[in-house]
């Protein structure tokens, strides 16, 4: 019995320290031109501990289990999370400056300056009411271009809406009317702090519009329209996700024909689509995120060796065809470096996760992306070394 026991007790110490085992994962963090970032924080989640980076950006951890999620912090970048797949011993990070990220935040995850909205409701008119149907296209120009406490955005709103209404009344057949308004509005979007959240997209609305507008009503003891004019009033709250926006209005008016004033108003839903470009707030974090897929392989190439190299080598010409002697070529944002030779070629070894590189002669400089290559032609202006 005592020896059954403490098989089992042996045993299940066996498996505790399987539980925890532990594991070593070296990397280097860099920044959106693959520069190191020294004295980045790195930690891993379920694990003791954290470690910072040296002079080159490197950093070792001590992590426990099989599967764990790298966070990396440095002041003045965003914040990244990634996830260490079992098999990996090293990890690249890659980080963004956060003046840049919050600049593009600004306008990525706000609704469109420009709108198409359809609305369908009922219209409250005489005791039988009517249906009431409406297309409006319209702006907003925010007041401001970082949002306040990180989530509040004030527009002006301009809009033009062309809007018929069905009446089910013994006198009033149909009323259609087309109005300019104008007002305020306010977007509230409490999860953009974080570019990860899945809700980052989302947010609430509010806005109240006031207008002139030009209707045309037909009746039933009418053999034509009658024309007029007034002012109409609305104010709606909404809810947005990425491009779309659901929510509900309130209008009423107060329409003129031939002397008689009509009042009515409204109830209805409305879905509207963001017109506008989204992520043009900054070009260059743009393409870098477009870069993420290159780097996503780039990673992956050099996951067992973050200082892995390849050698790249090309030519450097003028616009002519002619050979540049004595270009500079390097990594861009790296150390690596070399000139061309008395034909223009040149031959330099660099990292595997470099995105491009660079040539230079006198003032005139060349950039090419490598996408994957290693065979180089810089085409550039041949002037004499100042």
């Amino acid at each position: 019995m005592k020896r059954t026991l403490l098989m089992l007790l042996m045993a299940g110490a066996t498996i505790c320290a399987m539980a925890q085992t532990t594991r070593t994962v070296k990397g280097v963090v860099l920044d959106q031109n693959g520069n190191p970032l020294s004295g980045a924080k790195v930690g891993a989640m379920g694990s003791a501990g954290s470690a910072v980076t040296d002079a080159d950006g490197a950093y070792e951890l001590e992590l426990t289990g099989k599967k764990n999620i790298i966070g990396a912090q440095y002041q003045g970048y965003a914040d990244v999370i990634r996830k260490l797949p079992p098999n990996v011993s090293n990890l690249v990070v890659w980080m963004d400056p956060i003046k840049d990220y919050n600049r593009w935040l600004s306008k990525r995850y706000w609704p469109s300056p420009l709108y198409l909205k359809i609305s369908l409701g009922k219209s409250n008119f005489s005791s039988t009411g009517g249906f009431k149907y409406g297309i409006e296209f319209g702006g907003t120009i925010y007041l401001h271009k970082k949002p306040v406490a990180n989530a509040l955005k004030f527009g002006l709103d301009a809009a033009f809406e062309l809007s018929p209404e069905l009446y089910r009344d013994s006198y009033y057949k149909s009323q259609m009317y087309e109005t300019f308004s104008i007002g305020p509005s306010i977007w509230f979007a409490p999860f953009t702090k974080s570019s990860k959240a899945k809700l980052s997209f989302l947010g609430f609305g509010t806005f109240y519009h006031v207008g002139y507008g030009w209707g045309q009503l037909n009746s039933n003891y009418r053999s034509s329209l009658r024309s007029g004019s007034g002012m109409k009033h609305s104010v709606g709250i909404g809810l947005y996700y990425k491009r779309m926006r659901f929510g509900y209005e309130h209008e009423w008016r107060n329409m003129e024909y031939d002397g008689d004033k009509i009042k009515t108003s409204a109830n209805y839903f409305y879905l509207a689509c963001d017109l506008g470009k989204k992520g043009t707030a900054n070009k260059g974090l743009v393409k870098t995120i477009r870069d993420n897929k290159q780097r996503a392989k780039m990673v992956a190439a050099v996951a067992d060796n973050p200082q892995s190299t390849k050698t790249i080598h090309g030519l450097v010409t003028d616009k002519a065809g002619n050979p540049i002697s004595g270009a500079l070529v390097e990594a861009t944002g790296g150390a690596e470096n070399t000139y061309t030779g008395p034909d223009g070629t040149f031959t330099l070894e660099v990292p595997k996760w470099l995105l491009s590189a660079t040539a230079s002669y006198g003032n005139n400089k060349k950039t090419l992306n490598l996408d994957g290559k290693s065979d180089l032609h810089f085409i550039i202006k041949d002037k004499k070394k100042q």
